[in-house]
């Protein structure tokens, strides 16, 4: 699993990663499905519904509103939906907790041959409530799960609707889970428990599950304030000379994607005399941050790696992608500059890719 507290693409989830998402209505449900859906587009790994025939018409709907190219997914094979119902008798419409591991190692076996290496396995449980026990059948599905992605390259986001589930059944999700998404964000889950008793006595479930909803999100907040400040410089609000090398570190090991990197010198040679104004130097170096961030994309690393100097790191680092980083920074700047007549910015740039040309 990727750093919770950075911003980023929320479904980077790896093979082996156990996610319980608890949504309050049926648009998180969806969202998510469309996050995944094309997290696995863009990927190349094959995605598998297993999902509530109640849930089937919305969320096929809000998979071809996204526009993720629906129809073809499904017939290159790429994603695979099989509906989930506690009627027994009907084989196209029950995966039962029994038999749920060998049809997971059967599709995984298909999407190999298919030419993909990870299988994303998306759960919607509201066929659960049906049966009876709800908290056993419930246990013993996501623990078949579980022992299926712990061993495979898999990974797994069974999603309970918390209007249908009661709440002592939630509390044994929570501590079943090493990670919980609940609206837009996941959740490092503390309440997790490797290997124990899934089942915990409490006189007022509800009320218990309300403060451990609320620990977590505490937690996570007061985890991401801190993340913050030990990753990003203070004056411009990018990210610092440290994160940067972690960055890099993490990017060199693998070589199979290529690295873009183009400098920016905040180029006004009076920041560097004795007794210049540290307001204007820090007015200067807020605008220089404002201009790349403008300039820059989403998935770009800016940051300030020295006292006038910039960084912005591409994954995609081909010349063509490093021309148009610096084409990008120079139309911004020329824009700025024409917005602000006085004390024009000087950016002094040049760039480096770690791909060979052919």
């Amino acid at each position: 699993m990727r750093n919770l507290y950075a911003p980023g693409d929320l479904a980077q989830f790896e093979p082996g990663d156990h996610i319980s998402l608890i949504y309050d209505n049926d648009q998180d449900q969806k969202n998510w499905s469309i996050t995944c859906a094309r997290k696995a587009l863009n990927q190349h790994e094959k995605m598998l519904y297993l999902i509530d025939p109640s849930q089937m018409e919305g969320t096929m709907s809000a998979l071809w509103d996204a526009g993720l190219g629906l129809e073809a997914l499904l017939q290159a094979g790429q994603l695979q939906i099989r509906c989930l119902s506690s009627v027994q008798g009907q084989d196209d419409k029950l995966v039962h907790p029994d038999n749920i591991q060998q049809i997971l190692h059967d599709e995984l076996e298909i999407a190999r041959e298919q030419g993909f290496e990870t299988l994303q396995i998306m759960a919607e449980m509201s066929w659960a409530v049906e049966c009876s026990p709800v908290s056993e059948v419930v246990e013993h599905y996501e623990t078949a799960i579980f022992q299926f992605i712990t061993q495979n390259p898999a990974v797994v986001m069974c999603q309970y609707d918390r209007h249908k589930f009661q709440p002592d059944t939630l509390l044994g999700l929570l501590t079943s889970h090493p990670y919980l998404a609940l609206g837009e964000t996941v959740y490092e889950n503390f309440y997790y428990l490797h290997g124990q008793p899934r089942h915990l006595a409490a006189d007022y479930p509800e009320v218990v599950f309300d403060t451990w909803l609320r620990n977590l999100r505490d937690y996570h907040t007061s985890q991401e304030k801190m993340w913050h400040s030990s990753t990003h410089d203070v004056e411009t609000g990018l990210f610092n000379r440290a994160f940067f090398d972690e960055e890099m570190a993490q990017l060199e090991k693998d070589p199979s994607h290529s690295i873009g990197m183009v400098m920016v010198l905040l180029d006004h040679p009076e920041l560097l005399l004795e007794g210049f104004d540290p307001q204007v130097a820090r007015e200067y170096l807020r605008r220089a941050a404002q201009v790349l961030k403008t300039a820059s994309r989403q998935s770009d690393v800016i940051a300030r790696v020295d006292e006038r100097q910039f960084a912005v790191l591409t994954r995609d680092g081909d010349f063509q992608s490093m021309e148009d980083t610096v084409r990008r920074i120079r139309s911004a700047l020329k824009s700025h500059n024409q917005d602000i007549h006085r004390a024009p910015l000087n950016l002094f740039l040049w760039g480096a890719t770690s791909r060979m040309e052919q």
